[in-house]
């Protein structure tokens, strides 16, 4: 009686055009949709090369080096830092006077201008580089008696030369100011804004690095530096720090996927249907079986989990297969957080239609508006709705089933470990216990006057 009930609800689940239209047709023309229309979003094809002018009212070789080694170290006389995202430049740099960098912001050649200016006037000399420069001092002695060659070999001579000579006399960072002029706001301008803040950061960070290399004594702050550029010294390590793409077009797809397990509640919700005897003729036929409720129970869902995992594997295959969706290397495990996904909708749908007596009509809408506005937090239709959310409400970030299903994804792609993963899984598991355990405690001992 047990395996018939759950072999006739299989073949009836699959015969319902609400189930072929929802479950399996809807994800795939709405996930064809997203991949023509939003999948170039986060392409680096989609960012321009922004020109700007460089007025240097002070030698600062700092800001040329990280260009240049943003540029793969070519450089040219009047343009020559460029940074690049996916092979295409970022920035195109023209160095050149003050004049003529304001006549091309006029005539709309660049977006901004950047000027590197003396730093302020001080009272007291800087300590900082006043240690850089004793430093220096040693340097030039050791490069002069030969004594450098025991700690630098001879295929970086010819950089320590040329950082020796371009220094600044001593000064290894330039304590210089950078400032940005830009005509209008735009894209473009804030571009230039963000890599002006980066660099200025990165001087600072820069000079307090060094300063802190050089601590001990010059000798020792020396010794500390040539170990570090000696590639027997693992100072820098190779750490992969995300499984799959980072796309944000994937937000979209995660969400896709958590909408199908959702959505699952739809089917759920028959289930109630088909138990409680005033609702339905069907749940009088089977009140009057000799068939225990528990048995009945079990018997749906576990039929209308297996019939919507294969809705979820379907349209998890059509999103990585046909539409080239990546989602890395742990594929298996997106199909177990989707099918887990699906079995909590299909519980959703149970504990809602167990609630209260009214007609599956009246409790369709329902869960059908609860489906929608769970997606819409969730960041289906607004992304930015979700860090919203997170910002101001994060529990309910927490206890959203379609954020807990899309959340894993998320994690699954960008994490190198399982961690935050397997908690979501874990969330997802309780979150489906909660709504069977309650489910069943509404339907398991309805009584009727008369059936």
């Amino acid at each position: 009686m047990f395996w018939n009930t759950m072999k006739y609800e299989i073949r009836r689940n699959f015969r319902t055009k609400e189930v072929i239209i929802w479950m399996i047709l809807f994800p795939v023309v709405l996930g064809t949709l997203y991949k023509f229309t939003l999948g170039n979003l986060g392409k680096a094809n989609l960012y321009s090369t922004v020109p700007a002018a460089v007025v240097e009212n002070e030698k600062d070789q700092l800001f040329h080096w990280i260009m240049d080694a943003m540029n793969n170290g070519s450089t040219t006389d009047k343009t020559d830092a460029e940074s690049s995202i996916g092979g295409k430049p970022l920035m195109n740099l023209t160095y050149t006077d003050e004049a003529n960098a304001i006549e091309m912001l006029k005539n709309g050649e660049v977006k901004g201008i950047i000027y590197i200016d003396p730093p302020d006037e001080k009272s007291e000399p800087d300590p900082q580089n006043q240690k850089m420069s004793e430093v220096m001092d040693m340097v030039n002695r050791m490069a002069a008696d030969g004594s450098l060659a025991k700690y630098i070999d001879d295929e970086n001579n010819n950089y320590v030369s040329y950082f020796m000579n371009d220094s600044g006399n001593g000064n290894f960072v330039s304590d210089t100011k950078l400032s940005l002029t830009i005509k209008s706001n735009g894209s473009d301008q804030s571009m230039l804004k963000r890599m002006s803040d980066m660099y200025v950061s990165m001087q600072q960070s820069s000079r307090e690095m060094v300063a802190s290399a050089f601590n001990g004594g010059a000798g020792e702050g020396f010794d500390n530096i040539s170990k570090a550029m000696s590639s027997d010294v693992p100072y820098i390590k190779e750490l992969e720090l995300t499984k799959g793409d980072t796309d944000s077009f994937l937000i979209y797809m995660y969400n896709l996927i958590a909408m199908v397990g959702i959505f699952g509640s739809m089917s759920g919700l028959t289930i109630a249907q088909n138990l409680q005897a005033n609702l339905s003729d069907q749940a009088a036929r089977r009140s009057c079986s000799g068939m225990p409720k528990i048995k009945q129970v079990l018997a749906e869902l576990l039929a209308f989990y297996l019939s919507h995992s294969i809705c979820v594997i379907i349209a998890v295959t059509y999103i990585t297969l046909a539409l080239r969706v990546n989602f890395g290397d742990r594929l298996p495990l997106v199909y177990l957080g989707g099918i887990l996904g699906g079995i909590m909708g299909v519980s959703f749908g149970y504990f809602v239609g167990a609630i209260g007596k009214m007609s599956y009509g009246a409790k369709s809408g329902i869960i059908m508006a609860l489906n929608m506005t769970l997606c819409f937090m969730s960041g289906l239709m607004v992304p930015g709705i979700k860090a919203m959310i997170i910002k101001y409400i994060p529990i309910l970030n927490e206890i959203n089933p379609v954020a807990v299903i899309s959340d894993s994804f998320y994690y699954l792609s960008v994490d190198a470990d399982l961690t935050r993963f397997w908690g979501k899984m874990v969330m997802i598991c309780i979150i489906t216990l909660f709504f069977v355990l309650f489910g069943f405690l509404m339907t398991r001992r309805t009584k009727y006057a008369s059936l």
